[in-house]
């Protein structure tokens, strides 16, 4: 039985690192809830540095949604991350590794996740009924060199969350600097740009260092996830620690979203990119 048709009968799968109050508060009520009330939830993956310098795993069932998809899913699997010692495919990428930032020296690798987005629809394993994906696979594809030589250096997939920095004078208005992050979506363009929505599972990542920086992903300049300004309005208490306790070497520090750091440029949004892109 899959992880999402579990959630959907009720059934909550057990942590495989120690399981957090919020957790099971959550899981509880999912299953106290009507059917057609209980949330769709997926497997969430991840690896982090402990305050000891140990590598430690979690493998975790929380709600699929948005706010907590956008933590793990900003590069394909396969994707070149810059490192000082080259090029390192990012599901090779391990905690405590130096990777390359544009605004700063290289900086050390906290914590890596990983998903596995689905088609629209998917076949249980352990039956035939079809399940529907939380969000299925929208991935976006840039071509070779599509931004000029290099960038990217051949063709790179981005999971539908990555953001990627813009450098434009038009920006000055809008957030006060000639660079921001904008969501990669906004960058379609049907041509060199498009979205693929691939007919298979695929694996997705993204990685956290101790503030948000900018990293080279084949050549593409993306930002290292930050939960972003007002996040913690966004979901209720309940909500927003059980979200804190996908990332481990936060929760040991006690230091809660401020253990992300501060934000190195501003966001805009698909529809103000959009809305750049076509002045």
């Amino acid at each position: 039985m899959s992880h999402s048709h579990r959630a959907a009968t009720g059934i909550a799968s057990p942590s495989d690192d120690e399981g957090s109050t919020a957790q099971l508060d959550w899981a509880t009520r999912a299953e106290r809830r009507p059917l057609r009330a209980m949330p769709l939830a997926r497997r969430y993956e991840a690896s982090f540095l402990r305050a000891s310098g140990e590598i430690g795993t979690l493998s975790r069932l929380a709600p699929a949604m948005p706010l907590f998809e956008q933590a793990f899913s900003a590069v394909a699997r396969g994707t070149l991350i810059a490192t000082p010692n080259g090029p390192v495919a990012v599901e090779d990428l391990h905690p405590g590794v130096l990777l390359s930032t544009t605004e700063a020296e290289p900086e050390p690798l906290l914590w890596a996740g990983s998903i596995t987005l689905y088609p629209a629809a998917n076949t249980d394993t352990g039956s035939s009924a079809p399940v529907p994906a939380a969000e299925p696979a929208r991935l976006t594809r840039m071509m070779a060199d599509s931004f000029g030589m290099g960038r990217p250096m051949s063709d790179v997939v981005l999971g539908p969350h990555a953001r990627v920095l813009r450098r434009d004078p038009r920006l000055r208005p809008i957030v006060g600097g000639a660079e921001a992050y904008v969501p990669v979506r906004a960058l379609q363009d049907g041509d060199c740009v498009i979205e693929v929505a691939p007919a298979t599972p695929v694996s997705v990542h993204h990685l956290v260092l101790g503030q948000q920086r900018t990293l080279s992903a084949s050549g593409i300049e993306i930002e290292s996830f930050h939960p972003g300004a007002g996040f913690a309005e966004m979901m209720d208490p309940q909500l927003l620690a059980l979200f804190l306790s996908l990332f481990p070497h936060i929760r040991e520090r006690g230091v809660g979203l401020d253990g992300f750091g501060t934000p190195s440029f501003p966001r805009l949004t698909k529809f103000e990119a959009e809305d750049l892109l076509a002045g």
